[in-house]
């Protein structure tokens, strides 16, 4: 497979640091697996009443209805794009990217887990190693850049688990790390904020509940 005349092996050294980054981590050994550990994100950075509405295209068909209610109703979210989830809707994915109502961010290339050791959650394999790892990663930008986002500042792994390896290669490479945060629940009161820039950093915890992969990703493959 080709990516913009980049073969994917080679995406690792078009980022700077990177092969420093995954010769730092290849002895490291995994302490840690899951959903929360320390440096994913899962609180907003401020004492208002709101939530960041979050939506995964992990691999599954394009819901044009609910896009399209999104963009009616004028509600921005952040939508996590997987690398074969853009393979397969270029031109969904290249006008989703073009909406200034939506903020694009990385779910790996292949929806995998971020792990060294291939560790799996919900019966998905994770990557098997550094390498591997930041192949998953770094693809997964490159395509993301190539619709045009400029510098994508999210990254949800696929499942959203992750090892503390991975996870700390992910932070050193620099895009923060967000879990799944919650639906709109109106009679809770809350008021719709999208998660632009830093809005997703410490301070009042968000409700929490789970809400992996909904959305465009409800008939993931």
């Amino acid at each position: 497979m080709v990516l913009g005349g980049v073969l994917p092996g080679r995406v690792i050294e078009a980022v700077p640091r990177q092969d420093a980054v995954v010769a730092r981590y290849a002895k490291d050994l995994p302490a840690a697996w899951g959903e929360r550990l320390e440096g994913v994100r899962t609180r907003l950075a401020t004492t208002d009443r709101v939530l960041a509405l979050t939506l995964d295209a992990c691999g599954g068909e394009y819901d044009e209805e609910l896009v399209a209610f999104l963009i009616r109703e004028r509600i921005p979210a952040t939508l996590f794009l997987t690398g074969r989830w853009i393979d397969r809707h270029p031109r969904e994915a290249a006008a989703l990217a073009q909406n200034p109502l939506f903020e694009i961010a990385n779910h790996g290339n292949n929806h995998r887990p971020a792990s060294v050791t291939g560790r799996r959650a919900y019966g998905i394999a994770g990557t098997k190693s550094p390498r591997e790892f930041a192949e998953e990663l770094l693809i997964g930008d490159a395509k993301l850049r190539a619709l045009g986002v400029p510098a994508p500042r999210y990254y949800r792994s696929g499942t959203n688990f992750y090892d503390d390896v991975a996870l700390a290669m992910a932070s050193f490479n620099n895009p923060r790390i967000m879990r799944d945060l919650p639906r709109l629940l109106p009679q809770l009161g809350l008021r719709m904020k999208a998660a632009w820039g830093d809005a997703v950093a410490e301070g009042r915890e968000a409700v929490d509940f789970d809400a992996a992969c909904f959305g465009m990703a409800l008939r993931a493959g």
